[in-house]
């Protein structure tokens, strides 16, 4: 859960913003602000904002993925006679769920950008350094390595032109090393 809440720019791949917003279980789910200065870029605040709410709004009326408590879902995931049935299951719920939800953002998108939902897992990870709004680089906790796509749902937002500025606010950000680094390309 530390990437939700959070939005992202792939510094190599500058025209694809990565909105988290947590993952598939009932109340966990956290949904970014507006980052900013995306309006010539195609995003505007009414458009991302009017995708967050109904995305929020979906999953508060209708639930996410799973209802489980943890404990419960350990044990259905875990039983030894079941556990192909239990994975399949799974699997065909979280792809429904991932399905209603593109619906949902794209129902409400009123800019003039692509958007989808993506669910990255520890599989899906890509080597390009990564920043958050606020000028964070997302590493990896155990050795500061940079490492990319933040786990979990998020919404991507594929912008018409790449973004120079990253973040919105401020020229010069820190890398994991404390060493300043210039956001702009």
């Amino acid at each position: 859960m530390a990437c939700a809440g959070r939005s992202y720019l792939n510094l190599s791949e500058r025209n694809v913003l990565y909105c988290n917003f947590g993952h598939s279980t009932t109340g966990v789910q956290m949904y970014p602000n507006y980052p900013g200065g995306l309006e010539e870029h195609g995003l505007g605040q009414r458009s991302f904002s009017k995708i967050m709410t109904a995305l929020q709004d979906d999953i508060e009326r209708n639930g996410a993925a799973f209802e489980f408590s943890c404990a419960g879902w350990c044990r259905f995931l875990l039983s030894p006679c079941t556990l192909c049935l239990s994975y399949c299951w799974a699997t065909h719920h979280v792809s429904k769920w991932v399905t209603r939800l593109t619906d949902v953002v794209q129902r409400n998108n009123t800019s003039r950008v692509k958007v989808e939902i993506v669910q990255i897992d520890g599989k899906s990870l890509t080597a390009p350094q990564w920043m958050d709004s606020s000028g964070n680089i997302l590493t990896v906790e155990r050795d500061n390595r940079p490492w990319g796509s933040p786990i979990g749902f998020n919404v991507v937002f594929t912008l018409a032109t790449p973004v120079e500025q990253w973040p919105p606010t401020c020229e010069y950000v820190h890398n994991a090393h404390g060493r300043p680094i210039l956001a702009k390309s």
